[in-house]
């Protein structure tokens, strides 16, 4: 395909590139929805202390990392005071979080007032801050937790003195052991892939192995207790790598081309922090790198929605779609061109339940580029099944 009628897109290497993969570990917490100010039970999924209610513990059933709480009663909330693992609460030692539903259930995604308990059946609905057993229509007990004081009438002759009791002193937060690193409200991956792409432009088809690599930054916000989704940016260097003949001429010969895609995303995020979706605009920058042929330079804006990962879950899936009206440039023989771009990208995060901090991904990416303009009539498509590994720092 020659730069002249700017066919641009594409052209594919013989030369097989050695992909890099690069070893990570995903870390993310779990999400906890706040109760009621009078709820009293452990977090979601917490575990209380046989001997002492008032402290509880959550272990990730991915990695075994675990978050340890006291109840602090004038605050009326969970206190994190210790972590260990790489996949613990996302919410900083001393930070509050809300009580979770009676033992053994799961709020609902979609309606954290409800829950249910899958191992006996039961539904609860949160009324007023009590949880109710939507069958028996009676209030679940809540665990006593902190002293209860007893109050008398100011007119009364003789008042009747409060019962005593012994309060229960709140543990002390544990010092962050050394070499633990304490979440922050920002988050770094780095992603590397294989790609086993498939090419078809303007005729000729192509396949080979390419390579991309992709750094996430996102910011989160902390609120009430519970971090939040902010922003987040991600920047996507992939290298296509497809041979194919064409035709030079009157001759048919074999290409040996690469192609360079960068994609730099800014992201405003919604949705709980574990799940967060995305919109975002961006930068797009095209650039083959001809054997045969001229090379040339494209760029666009583009604008694109994302599902982002949950990578404390065993499984996750993930998704992106983008769309560039126009993503145009110009050739070293003065030819222009520009072409509308559609992209998506679906895949899922995979952690088997292996104790090192990594997560493997599985994904498929497909693209359409359809000339406009001058470049009217010229396509190319791209399908790619990849597979990679994840890793935060």
């Amino acid at each position: 395909m020659n730069i002249a009628p700017l066919g641009f897109l594409l052209r594919r290497p013989r030369d097989y590139h050695r992909v890099v993969i690069c070893f990570a570990m995903a870390t993310a917490g779990f999400f906890v929805s706040g109760a009621a100010a009078n709820a009293q039970f452990a977090p979601q999924g917490a575990v209380p202390h046989p001997d002492n209610p008032q402290i509880a513990t959550w272990t990730n059933p991915v990695d075994g990392s675990t978050t340890s709480f006291y109840y602090d009663c004038p605050k009326k909330k969970w206190i994190i005071s210790a972590k260990s693992g790489a996949h613990p609460f996302p919410n900083p030692i001393g930070g509050a979080v809300g009580s979770g539903p009676p033992p053994g259930s799961e709020r609902s995604m979609s309606d954290p007032a409800h829950a249910f308990n899958s191992s006996t059946g039961q539904n609860f609905v949160n009324e007023n801050g009590n949880w109710i057993d939507t069958k028996t229509g009676q209030a679940v007990p809540q665990p006593k937790l902190c002293p209860e004081t007893a109050t008398a009438a100011t007119n009364a002759a003789t008042p009747t003195p409060a019962p005593p009791s012994t309060p229960v002193t709140p543990p002390s937060p544990t010092p962050v052991p050394i070499g633990m690193v304490t979440p922050k409200l920002f988050i770094n991956h780095f992603d590397a892939f294989a790609n086993f792409d498939s090419v078809h432009t303007n005729g000729f088809n192509g396949t080979g192995i390419g390579e991309s690599f992709r750094l996430t930054t996102q910011w989160n916000t902390y609120e009430d207790g519970i971090v939040r989704p902010l922003f987040t940016n991600r920047f996507t260097f992939e290298r296509t790598n497809a041979q194919q003949s064409v035709l030079l001429g009157n001759l048919i010969i074999d290409e040996n081309d690469d192609e360079d895609d960068c994609d730099d995303f800014f992201y405003y995020d919604f949705g709980p922090y574990d799940e967060p979706w995305g919109i975002g605009v961006g930068y797009e920058h095209y650039h083959p790198i001809y054997v045969y042929g001229t090379s040339y330079d494209m760029q666009g804006i583009g604008f694109s929605v994302s599902k982002f990962p949950n990578y404390s879950r065993p499984f996750s899936v993930y998704g992106d779609l983008s769309y560039a009206p126009s993503v145009s440039g110009n050739g070293s023989n003065g030819s222009t061109g520009s072409y509308n771009v559609w992209k998506y990208d679906v895949g899922a995060a995979v952690n088997p339940g292996w104790k090192m901090p990594i997560d493997l991904k599985i994904g498929y990416k497909w693209e359409s580029w359809t000339g406009t303009g001058s470049t009217s009539g010229y396509s190319y498509r791209l399908n790619s099944p990849y597979i990679g590994l994840s890793h935060q720092f």
